[in-house]
């Protein structure tokens, strides 16, 4: 008796050729896309070298905090860090081993991202097949993991926003390649190797913590429903639990030698709770405009016409195939040529812009993919039958695709931090479209190769727009800032017009700051701090209305017990996450800014105003040094 999801037989001639071409293709076609995969990541990674970091946002923390903590300082204790401690720990034996700067990791991300490569690749062969794999695995490269089609930086896998998060993937795919591969099969061994990489998991950003829970909770459902699954899932179950604790106990005790049992509780704990810890800090404008939730009916009406766009566009494309089954002439090897050329001509001419959007279409597409795996499921379960391997990895890599997309439910995108949560969506359904799709609207073995080489020119033409993008706006980033190892490349001034004001901000607090003195970049730039040597004087590593509700106690009482050596008032463009500017109101730091011009005099400054809010020719830029400091 055949398992649900194992791919249907035939006979004769038909079988022998798709024995043939299976021979074939997983010598040769995978190898051949292998090769350009490769290839394609080795050349956006050059592109992007250097180029994808902002100088103002984010990326300063994930220097900082590493250097801080070889200097003798500690999450929890010293920093509020609202993700958990694995990247920061790791970057810091990283800097202490190779040298603290910004260069170490970049290296660092280009190993991490072969390691979630080449996982990925693992997962999507086992569900779809090795040429779906690679084909989705080179998709996914083009689409997203190098993904620059905004403005903003600090969003792929070589300069990401939070380390946490690609971590965090990488620990999530190994997990589910881990339980992919079992079909089923748990006991209190495998629960403990289960367990492990949660815990590890939990040690970095919540939504992956979130996508790991829900993995092993369709885990335990589908070992549940096997004769025996009760006792089985009551042996692994206990595996994981054990495992995850020890993990947690583990990092805690290992900080609590270093600081305190409660700040090494909260250090821990911000990886997996920090919803609970932070609550002011998640339920800010800008969590609920991530999550879709500031606009809620808008963003609905959005879902639903990038889901019918989808639906729409893959009827069109996978039409042929019905007409290569009642046309005799289009039944031939030259006609089904013609016929994926015309497909690609027209989808090259026809396919709807804004491509970068075609995010909004994955809730659609991957609950119809659900209800079907479900159908299946029950079929083999009502049958007597167990759920194959080729259907265990779809479930699996199925629940973990979409539990990432739940930070930006009713907003999917690429761009910005979908570049990490909606990865694995997108390679998914396009194993899907490359792998399975083909198989359900055809039986004939020959008419199904033709549908898989329309999904196929169907990828091909959404990832060349998008890939070229991404390039141009790399390339748009022609402006040094900083030395060395540390320099990093910003937009030139006919694209965005403070990068060089950062850049000359930098070389002025060089010649008057030894390293060591104290520099506060206001409302965010860590780098700053980077660049000259300095420290940062407080325990949130930026003054945004978010993080201010973070700090334990008010602001202006730690600046004034460690005031900095200088201040710069820089502008940031916090408008756009639904922020007045910097100090416009005490939410937003009026307080602060009081304390900070009375207690000191400006040395220098830009054109533009920084307290003004953001415009595309007015950004501004002051410098002051504290009263008491001699110039």
């Amino acid at each position: 008796m055949k398992s649900a999801g194992e791919p249907r037989g035939s006979s004769g001639t038909a079988a022998a050729c798709q024995r043939c071409w299976g021979r074939w293709t997983r010598r040769w076609v995978t190898i051949t896309f292998g090769v350009a995969t490769v290839g394609l990541a080795a050349w956006l990674a050059s592109e992007a070298w250097c180029r994808g970091i902002d100088p103002q946002v984010d990326f300063g923390v994930q220097v900082y905090l590493p250097q801080r903590i070889l200097a003798g300082e500690h999450l929890g204790r010293d920093f509020v860090h609202p993700y958990g401690p694995l990247s920061s720990y790791y970057h810091a034996g990283l800097f202490w081993v190779f040298g603290g700067s910004i260069r170490t990791l970049l290296w660092s991300n280009v190993v991490v991202l072969a390691a979630v490569l080449g996982l990925q690749y693992v997962v999507l062969r086992r569900a779809f097949g090795s040429v779906p794999a690679a084909v989705a695995s080179g998709f996914g490269i083009a689409a997203v993991v190098f993904g620059h089609y905004t403005g903003t930086k600090n969003y792929s896998f070589l300069a990401p926003y939070a380390h946490e998060g690609t971590h965090g993937l990488l620990l999530l795919l190994a997990l589910v390649a881990r339980v992919g591969g079992r079909s089923g099969h748990a006991s209190l061994r495998t629960g403990l190797g289960d367990g492990l990489l949660f815990g590890l998991v939990c040690l970095t950003k919540v939504e992956i913590a979130f996508a790991a829970v829900l993995l092993l909770t369709t885990i335990g459902l589908l070992q549940c429903a096997r004769i025996d699954g009760r006792r089985v899932v009551a042996r692994w179950a206990t595996g994981v639990a054990a495992a995850w604790s020890g993990v947690l106990a583990v990092a805690w005790g290992g900080l609590a030698i270093l600081t305190s049992g409660r700040d090494a509780g909260v250090a821990v704990g911000s990886g997996f709770l920090s919803p609970w810890l932070y609550p002011a800090y998640v339920q800010s404008t800008t969590i609920l405009s991530y999550l879709g939730l500031d606009q809620p009916l808008v963003r609905l009406g959005r879902l639903a016409a990038g889901g019918g766009v989808a639906v729409g566009v893959l009827a069109a494309v996978f039409a042929p195939m019905v007409a290569a089954e009642r046309v005799p002439w289009l039944g031939g090897a030259a006609g089904r040529v013609l016929l994926v050329g015309g497909v690609g001509v027209v989808l090259a001419a026809v396919l709807p812009w804004p491509l970068y959007e075609l995010a909004l279409g994955y809730p659609l597409l991957l609950l119809l993919a659900g209800i079907w795996m479900a159908g299946r499921t029950r079929r083999a379960l009502e049958n007597g039958e167990r759920i194959g391997p080729r259907l265990w990895a779809q479930w699996v890599s199925w629940v973990t695709a979409t539990s990432l997309l739940a930070r930006m439910a009713l907003a999917p995108r690429i761009y910005h931090y979908g570049f990490l949560q909606a990865l694995v969506a997108t390679v998914w359904l396009a194993g899907f479209l490359v792998g399975e799709l083909p198989r359900l609207l055809s039986a004939p073995w020959c008419t199904r190769r033709l549908g898989s080489s329309l999904a196929g020119v169907l990828l091909a033409v959404m990832a060349g727009p998008l890939a070229e993008a991404a390039v141009i706006n790399y390339r748009a980033s022609t402006q040094p800032i900083g030395v060395g190892a540390d320099r990093i490349y910003g937009f030139g001034p006919r694209v965005f017009v403070c990068h060089e004001d950062i850049e000359a901000a930098r070389s002025y607090l060089v010649t008057r700051l030894k390293p060591g003195a104290s520099l506060l970049v206001v409302p965010e730039g860590l780098l700053f701090n980077i660049w000259t040597r300095t420290t940062h004087p407080l325990r949130i590593t930026n003054l945004l209305p978010a993080t201010l509700r973070l700090n334990r106690g008010a602001v202006v009482d730690d600046l004034q017990r460690h005031p900095p050596d200088y201040v710069v008032l820089i502008t940031h463009l916090v408008e756009d996450d639904g922020y007045p500017g910097f100090g416009a109101d005490e939410a937003s730091g009026r307080s602060i800014l009081r304390w900070i011009e009375a207690n000191y005099i400006e040395e220098a400054h830009t054109k533009g105003d920084p307290l003004r809010p953001f415009r595309e020719n007015n950004f501004g830029l002051r410098i002051l040094r504290h009263r008491s400091r001699a110039p």
